[in-house]
This record gives structure tokens, C-alpha cells and sequence, in this order.
């Protein structure tokens, strides 16, 4: 939806906005069955227009339309008077605080500094000219806090599972703000109507990767250049009366950052306080049906020479604080699977070692790990376990395993080895010294008792084999992000299936504006869900809070006894509930 450049007038006080979307998605859908589909659309709304006419001049389509729902007429080239051009702005944009909103009870925040997003886009808007400050937002945030902001404009990173909590405060805040207030992230990228709708605040709107794109965008805006800023693509703009479309259904992402401009100027001590996080690569190939690949499948790579010109000024700015302590030299690589290419990996390492910066491990998959015939990729494993790029000398793999059944992989889309050839890749990392903490997604909506009971029984076996093993047992649920494929299998024909729970369900009269995101996929069993949801029979510790101590016995003690709720409850006898209990109990033996 909105494929080309629009440029949308209307009168406030006869159109609300977001209303004002809908409309401009019937036109839409009316201008394709008319076959007036055209890259240039100019439309002006108005009560007043007595009936919907429009003329094409060349590849521009100018719309004069009444907010109705008839066929338009078409009519002579200059019939009636258009507006082409774009206002300047009358404060133009220069100083900018890009706000990164998170929840402070939210782990994921409490070893990080200034995310890569931020470095990366900050870095660009600085050389460019515009004066940066990368903030960080815990929200909820009082208004009041908000308003002593002074800047021209206000950016902020959203995600989905935020937009409910950024909604309020954006609500409480655009009172007291008088700036341009923008917004990308995962959400503008993933559910670009979505947020547009609901986020009536907002004014300018940027789909994917923005680092190359925003700064010429915002010049755009300050110039009043349109021609300018229809070269954008998955841009929004939104005045009072006045709505732009710039290839709103594409998304930025560059296929090389060869002419990425980095100015660090705008760091300050505390960003640097707990060492860099950085992406060297976007965009993952693999085939995960809950992903909804925010960055792209196609891998794409920073430019050698830039990674190391981004290496020396931080160094720079480290020199220059004159600051002490071992943290500022640590490095957090958050690439989606940097070990994709393994070459690449190599170079961007031995950058890593020449400037004297350790990361704390890497994140990759088993898939990474193999060759394409499924055997160990040996040269990958040696490349990783270098006790020189890491902080403690102790090399660490962070594996998106995620299953450890092959049933389950291919449910899931993972590529994995059978458990005997598994066990023959971890003895290979046991053999390097390689730590490998594994996350694992304990149930998909197809989940059941002897199934789950399999995979304890596996994951338990590696504990106890492999010295260097760890479960991160993250996800009790496999959560349908918005935009994955298993998703968009679950909500087919506009119905959400009864096992996926929602934390946020918005309707609106056009469903291109539904906003719903998930939180969890159940399974069909009722005491094993009552498991997963950590429930403690009685007890002081849950089913994860056991897996977390590492006291495997009492986790499938606790498991056995909720299998044996379900038996209770089942109203047929269900032969796979009894082999699920003959396993579980094998399991116990051999821990006991």
C-alpha cells in the first residue's frame, strides 16, 4: 500500500486524522481497478468539491476528491488548480536527541550502552552537520521530563511490544513539545500502517535502516524540496493538512555502507562506559518461520575500511576522555550471524585484536557450524575459539539452537542435525574450549507431552556430557512475531486462532491498520502449559526457575508431576501421556 510518491492535502476541520488513512487506502484501491495506477499522485481533499475528477500529465495523477466512494472523472490537463510545491520549514531541523525507549525492569538493558542503531545513525546525522545527543528513554516517562527537551526533534527507536507504552507517552508529551517528533525502528519497518494510525503524533516516519537516508531526507524537509525527498524511499511526512508518501512500501536496506559518513563527535563518557555495541553485518538467510527478519534475509556487510575507521575514532574518544577501566576496550557484536561468512568474520577480528577490543562472545547458530553436508565445520570452530578476541581469554558461543529435535526443527525451520551428529558438533567445541550457552524455545503450538519429554530428556544428556554446555531457556512459548511466516499462517483470513495469545489487539475500520501482536503460542495441553508458565505446584521455584539453577532433577520432578495432573484431567487415555511418563521417569533414574 502507498507504492509511489503521494503528495495528500487536506482540510483538518472536514477530515480527521488517522481517518484521513482510510480514505487515501480506498482511493487507492479504487485508482487500481480504474488502471490509474501512477508513480506522481497529487490529491487534494475537500467537502467542497462537488464531485471526485482528476487529469494525468505525463506519469503525475492530480486528484481534486470529496471524500466519497464514486468513480472519479477524468478531465482536462489543468482543470483545476494544484499544489505541487512542499513549504520550507519555518524552523528548520538541527539539533536532534535520538531517544532509545526501554523498559528499566527489562534485563536485556542492563549491560548495554548506546545500542549499535543509535552509534550507527547518530554517527551519520553528525557528520552531516546536525548536532546529536543519543538519550536513552525509561519508560514510563512523566511529560514533564519530556519538556525540557529543546531540541528541533525528538527520535525515537520503537518496537512492538513498546508501542502500547510509547502511544501514552507520546499522547502526554506532544502538548508540551512544540518540535518534529519522528520514529523508525522494528515497528516502522515490520507494521508501517499500524504505527502511522495509531501514532497520530508522529510526524515523520522511517522505514528500515535510516543512516544513509534521514540525513538527506531531513534536508529535504528543511528546504522544502520535494523532488528531494520523493529520491527517499519508506518515508511518511505529516503536517496539519498535509500528508507525504515517499515508496512508503519499500524498505532502506542499503546493500553497501561504502558511503556511510561517521563522526563521533556527539559521544560522551557515559556512552562509552560499558564498551562498544556494534553490528558489522544485517540480514539473515536462514529460514525460521517465527522470525520476522526486521534486517532482511540478504547478508549484508560494513565495508572493511569502515569498520576499522569506526575502530580508530572510538579509540579516539576513549584517548580523549582519558578514561580508565578494562569495560571501555569490550565489545558487544550484535550481527545476526556474523559467522555466516566466514571470511568476512576473519577480517573483522583481526580488527577487533589491532585495536585492542575483546567482545564478550559471539552470536550464531548451529547452522553456521556445518558444512553444507551437515558435517563439523572445523575451520569456523577454530576461528572461534581464539582466546585472544575475548575479555576473559575464554572463547563463548551464543547458539540460536532454539530445538533440539529434528521434528521440531523442521516445524520451526531450523536447520539441525540429528541428536547423534548434535552431540558429535558439541564434543568438537568441548575439544576447542569453546563455551556454548544454547536459548531454547520449549514449546511451538504443536507440542506435546512425549515430545517434550524427548527434549528434556536430550537436553539433560548434553549437561551432563558436555562440561562447556549451557541452556538459556529463554522462551517457555514460540512467540508468532508480527510479519513471520507462522504468524501470517495463524491469522489467516483476518482470525487469530484460539492458542495465540495476545497482549495487544487493535481494530480499526480498514484492517491494513489491525494492530495485533502477540504473546505466546500454547500448546493443546493444559498442565503443560501450566508448566511452562513457570507455575509452582506448591513449591518456591517454577519450572525455568530450576532449569536457571541448573538442578535438572527438580525440574523434571516438578515436570512429572504436572504430566501426572494431565493424565488426571484427560478425559480419554492418551497412549502418548503414558509413554511420556515411562520416559520422564528413565530421565529422573538417571539424574537421581
Amino acid at each position: 500500500m502507498f507504492k509511489g510518491k503521494w503528495l495528500v492535502r487536506y482540510e483538518p476541520d472536514e477530515f480527521a486524522y488517522p481517518e484521513i488513512l482510510t480514505l487515501l487506502t480506498r482511493l487507492q484501491t479504487r485508482l487500481e481497478k480504474q488502471g490509474l495506477d501512477h508513480k506522481f499522485l497529487n490529491v487534494n481533499f475537500s467537502r467542497n468539491n462537488r464531485r471526485s475528477r482528476f487529469f494525468l500529465v505525463s506519469d503525475h495523477l492530480f486528484i481534486k476528491h470529496n471524500g466519497g466512494d464514486g468513480l472519479l472523472a477524468e478531465t482536462d490537463p489543468g482543470a483545476f488548480p494544484v499544489r505541487t510545491n512542499l513549504e520550507p520549514l519555518g524552523k528548520p531541523i538541527v539539533s536532534i536527541d535520538l531517544l532509545f525507549p526501554r523498559l528499566p525492569s527489562d534485563p536485556r538493558w542492563k549491560t548495554m550502552g548506546l545500542p549499535a542503531a543509535q552509534l550507527f545513525l547518530a554517527a551519520s546525522l553528525q557528520a552531516h552537520g546536525f548536532q546529536v545527543a543519543p538519550l536513552v528513554l525509561d519508560l514510563p516517562a512523566s511529560a514533564p521530563a519530556a519538556k525540557t527537551g529543546a531540541a528541533d526533534m525528538l527520535g525515537f527507536t520503537l518496537f512492538e511490544d513498546l508501542l502500547v507504552t510509547m502511544r501514552d507517552h507520546l499522547a502526554k508529551l506532544q502538548p508540551h513539545y512544540q518540535g518534529i517528533l519522528a520514529a523508525g525502528g522494528p515497528l516502522l519497518t515490520l507494521s508501517p500502517l499500524a504505527a502511522v494510525y495509531h501514532l497520530p503524533q508522529i510526524n515523520l516516519a522511517v522505514r528500515g535502516e535510516a543512516e544513509l537516508a534521514l540525513p538527506e531526507i531531513l534536508k529535504a524537509l528543511n528546504q522544502g524540496d520535494i523532488e528531494a525527498l520523493f529520491r527517499q524511499s519508506g518515508v511518511f511526512w505529516r503536517q496539519p493538512g498535509l500528508l507525504v508518501f515517499s515508496s512508503f512500501d519499500r524498505i532502506n536496506r542499503p546493500e553497501t555502507f561504502k558511503h556511510l559518513q561517521m563522526d563521533l563527535g556527539f559521544l560522551k563518557p557515559a556512552h562509552l562506559a560499558r564498551g562498544l555495541e556494534i553490528n558489522f553485518s544485517r540480514g539473515c538467510g536462514r529460514g525460521c518461520v517465527f522470525c520476522c527478519r526486521v534486517q532482511g534475509r540478504k547478508l549484508r556487510k560494513l565495508p572493511l575500511e569502515k569498520a576499522e575507521e569506526l575502530l580508530i575514532k572510538y579509540k579516539e574518544k576513549i584517548a580523549e576522555f582519558s578514561l580508565p577501566g578494562d569495560a571501555l576496550g569490550a565489545m558487544n557484536i550484535n550481527d545476526d550471524d556474523i559467522l555466516q561468512d566466514p571470511a568476512y568474520a576473519a577480517a573483522v577480528f583481526m580488527l577487533v585484536k589491532k585495536y585492542g577490543m575483546r567482545i564478550h562472545g559471539i552470536q550464531t547458530s548451529p547452522a553456521a557450524l556445518l558444512q553444507s553436508d551437515g558435517t563439523t565445520n572445523t575451520g569456523v570452530l577454530d576461528l572461534a575459539a581464539d582466546p585472544e578476541l575475548y575479555i576473559d581469554g575464554r572463547p563463548l558461543l551464543w547458539l540460536g539452537t532454539d530445538v533440539f529435535l529434528p521434528q521440531r526443527a523442521r516445524r520451526l525451520g531450523k536447520r539441525l542435525p540429528a541428536p547423534e551428529a548434535f552431540a558429535v558438533l558439541l564434543a568438537e567445541l568441548e575439544k576447542r574450549g569453546l563455551r556454548h550457552f544454547h536459548y531454547w524455545i520449549s514449546s511451538d503450538g504443536a507440542s506435546n507431552w512425549e515430545e517434550f519429554v524427548e527434549e528434556l530428556a536430550l537436553i539433560t544428556g548434553f549437561y551432563r556430557d558436555f562440561a562447556n554446555f549451557n541452556l538459556l531457556a529463554h522462551a517457555p512459548f514460540i512467540v508468532p512475531y508480527p510479519a513471520s511466516r507462522l504468524f501470517r499462517e495463524l491469522t489467516k483470513g483476518g482470525r487469530v486462532v484460539a492458542s495465540m495469545k495476545l497482549r495487544t489487539e487493535w481494530r480499526t475500520p480498514d484492517p491494513l491498520f489491525d494492530f495485533i501482536l502477540p504473546e505466546r503460542l500454547e500448546t493443546a495441553w493444559p498442565n503443560l502449559n501450566r508448566l511452562l508458565h513457570n507455575e509452582k505446584a506448591g513449591g518456591e521455584a517454577g519450572f525455568f526457575d530450576f532449569l536457571r539453577e541448573k538442578d535438572f532433577t527438580a525440574a523434571a520432578q516438578l515436570a512429572y508431576h504436572f504430566l501426572k495432573q494431565e493424565q488426571l484431567q484427560s478425559e480419554k487415555n492418551d497412549t502418548g501421556l503414558s509413554r511420556a511418563q515411562e520416559s520422564l521417569e528413565k530421565v529422573i533414574g538417571a539424574l537421581l
